[in-house]
């Protein structure tokens, strides 16, 4: 490809490219020649995994320590969140619910809208029969900043008779993902 020097002289000591040049200007270094996104667009996303175990007995809500994070690019965006769990629950018929928990640039976690609750594992088992369940959360957030925002989940025991484990053991992983839609 030919290179053009352009003489600024004639246009003073710069080349004003939306008033002194016509045409279809090129994409500069890769990239997407948008000067504006359209609300509904997804801008970047981050997905993670996390091979731990968290394992509870407690009718209050706990730290799981599955965490990821994002920047959003504007304050505008919202930002869709997916969590997905294997969870194990052994020898008693009952829930194991769960929330998202939101930290923005270090602030502290805390609870993102109640909606975002979740039923994580419901009755219809034989009680003394343990069993394994996939499991998810989603939940649309509007965090207004362009900080880095950390996601966790939190989970809590129906009753304290029985001890739940999330992302159990054995190559089950939790996969998380957050998604900066344009807003």
């Amino acid at each position: 490809m030919a290179i053009t020097r352009l003489n600024t002289n004639a246009f003073g000591t710069s080349v004003n490219l939306a008033s002194n040049v016509t045409g279809t200007l090129p994409t500069a270094n890769g990239g997407t020649g948008a000067t504006s996104f359209s609300p509904g667009k997804v801008l970047q996303v981050v997905q993670a995994t996390d091979n731990t175990t968290f394992t509870s007995t407690s009718s209050s809500y706990a730290a799981s320590g599955d965490i990821i994070s994002i920047t959003p690019s504007a304050t505008s965006s919202k930002i869709l969140i997916f969590f997905s769990y294997n969870v194990w629950r052994g020898g008693h018929n009952g829930n194991v619910f769960g929330k998202i928990y939101r930290d923005i640039n270090g602030g502290g976690y805390s609870e993102i809208e109640s909606s975002a609750r979740g039923l994580h594992q419901t009755n219809g088992y034989v009680s003394s029969t343990p069993i394994l369940q996939k499991c998810s959360m989603t939940y649309l957030d509007t965090p207004s900043t362009t900080s880095q925002v950390n996601y966790q989940s939190y989970f809590r025991n129906e009753s304290t008779s029985n001890t739940f484990e999330v992302g159990e053991g054995g190559g089950h992983l939790t996969a998380m993902q957050v998604m900066e839609i344009a807003g």
